[in-house]
């Protein structure tokens, strides 16, 4: 993991400050609609990429994943690669039924400090899994609080900009796997951290500043 600290924060933060150097704790543009307010799959269909600025959305998520994926983190694409999903296995994140982050959890989140800290760029989202060992009620409230814990943590790294940040709990919702093999409920203890592009993303792409 030192390896990633060492490598991965670099060159992801030269991905985002090459789009714009001077987007640092500003705020985007009011939405129509609270992302807090919307579901997930709200908040990933927004802001649309119109066709003109598509490819170089998709070139630009894509020079990022390359980076995550490099260094041994799952990446998967939606929206046609306009928007990734970092997927992060509890155990880098929290000891077992625990809500607290483990110590080494530093080491996993502030590879993307360099993204978070541009909330004119990006929306991020927090979605907390689980599997199914425990009763649903559990399982919502387990989710809730990890994926807040993680909300928290970009929160104390960055005091003084209004982050664009949205958690979600998914309690036992949305297993990637059978819960019946210790492989599997493995598979469904996850933190998955979406990448969107903002509007001012796109607009840069639309102008070819991207």
């Amino acid at each position: 993991m030192k390896k990633l600290t060492r490598l991965l924060i670099p060159t992801l933060a030269a991905i985002a400050i090459t789009v714009a150097p001077a987007a640092m704790g500003a705020s985007p543009k009011q939405a129509a609609s609270d992302p807090t307010e919307m579901t997930i799959d709200e908040n990933v269909a927004t802001p649309a990429v119109p066709n003109k600025a598509s490819a170089a959305i998709i070139r630009h998520m894509n020079r990022m994943a390359a980076v995550f994926e490099k260094h041994g983190l799952e990446v998967r694409r939606m929206r046609k690669g306009e928007v990734i999903v970092v997927v992060v296995p509890d155990d880098k994140l929290f000891m077992p039924n625990e809500t607290d982050l483990s110590p080494s959890a530093h080491t996993v989140l502030s590879a993307f400090n360099s993204i978070v800290k541009l909330p004119a760029l990006y929306k991020v989202l927090i979605v907390s899994h689980t599997d199914n060992t425990g009763s649903e009620t559990y399982a919502d409230q387990l989710t809730e609080d990890r994926a807040n814990a993680v909300d928290e943590y970009f929160e104390r790294a960055f005091p003084n900009a209004k982050l664009n940040i949205v958690p979600y709990g998914m309690g036992l919702e949305e297993p990637r796997s059978a819960n019946t093999s210790i492989g599997g409920r493995q598979a469904n203890r996850r933190t998955e951290i979406y990448i969107i592009p903002e509007q001012q993303t796109v607009d840069m792409a639309r102008a070819n500043k991207l």
